[in-house]
């Protein structure tokens, strides 16, 4: 089953936020299992990287947790047309509907965040909380 996880959710993992962290953690351990498929995309990925190294000021250190974090999760790509299509699509935030027309585009049909009124609904895209996803479809 694959599952696209929004950026928060991955920082609040690596930062342990809580009580965001703990929230996250057995949906990330399911993933390591293999479990779920976990999909992060290009756009959150230098992102985390920024954030990471912000906080640890280590370029090497950084590097590693993206290392890592790539040995967890599958990484998508984000392209001109979700870029485009999610133009036109009423959300809150340009980026949280450039991830969702991404998740379309891939066919990933969950789309795990803390954030889920700021999304667009999309056909075929699930918007899910961690938990919502842990109780009703994992």
């Amino acid at each position: 089953m694959k599952v696209l996880f929004d950026t928060c959710l991955t920082i609040d993992y690596l930062q342990n936020r809580l009580p965001f962290a703990e929230e996250e953690e057995p949906l990330i351990e399911a993933a390591v299992r293999g479990e779920i498929e976990g999909y992060i995309t290009a756009k959150s990925l230098t992102d985390i990287d920024d954030l990471t190294h912000h906080v640890l000021q280590d370029g090497d250190k950084t590097r590693n947790v993206i290392a890592e974090l790539l040995k967890i999760f599958h990484l998508s790509d984000t392209s001109a047309s979700d870029c485009l299509l999610a133009l036109a699509l009423e959300s809150k935030d340009y980026e949280d509907a450039v991830m969702a027309e991404t998740a379309k585009r891939l066919k990933i049909p969950y789309l795990l965040t803390r954030n889920v009124p700021d999304f667009p609904q999309l056909p075929g895209i699930r918007i899910l909380t961690p938990s919502a996803f842990e109780k009703t479809i994992l």
